[in-house]
């Protein structure tokens, strides 16, 4: 066991980040890794694993959504996306290697939309009751924070909330 100098204080995140960090490597021990008492030696191919491994259990992630598709006609879509980071000035840019819709985990779902019906949306609200011309929209091209959930399927979906917005041109009666 090791000791710790006197004085050294460790943060609580950051001992936290180190623990999973080790259990992350541990998990993927195979060709590659090893470990003495004192060191942990990782080749190339296991830190690409332990890289990518890590980025999948951060909690939220920023995605582009990238276009729609409707899930039957109940104000509902499923949502093509890509995976991108921020920089400077409030602007993102596409993740070098980032996950995609067209990858393992395939679309992305919008909570908000998740009991939404032909009849019925968000919190009650009646679509029928909109004027005439306007209707629930999809959530359009632009970047939200998302997260993968497993499901009572044991499949893993990428999620995130947004609340969509009525859109159209409505229809005027009388003079």
């Amino acid at each position: 066991m090791s000791r710790v100098p006197a004085g050294f204080q460790l943060d609580e995140m950051l001992a936290d980040k180190l623990l999973r960090t080790i259990e992350l490597v541990e998990s993927i021990r195979g060709p590659g890794v090893t470990r003495t008492p004192r060191t942990i030696t990782i080749a190339w191919p296991p830190v690409q694993r332990l890289q990518q491994t890590m980025r999948d259990q951060e909690l939220t992630f920023p995605i582009a959504i990238t276009g729609h598709t409707p899930i039957g006609t109940g104000n509902r879509w499923s949502y093509a996306w890509k995976e991108v980071q921020p920089v400077a000035g409030g602007t993102y840019q596409d993740l070098a290697g980032g996950r995609t819709s067209t990858g393992t985990l395939g679309s992305a779902y919008n909570d908000m939309e998740a009991y939404n019906t032909a009849s019925v949306i968000g919190g009650g609200d009646n679509p029928g009751d909109f004027p005439g011309g306007v209707a629930l929209l999809p959530i359009g091209v632009g970047v939200v924070w998302a997260q993968i959930v497993t499901t009572c399927t044991n499949t893993q979906e990428v999620r995130f909330s947004m609340a969509n917005n009525p859109g159209g041109v409505p229809t005027c009666t009388g003079s």
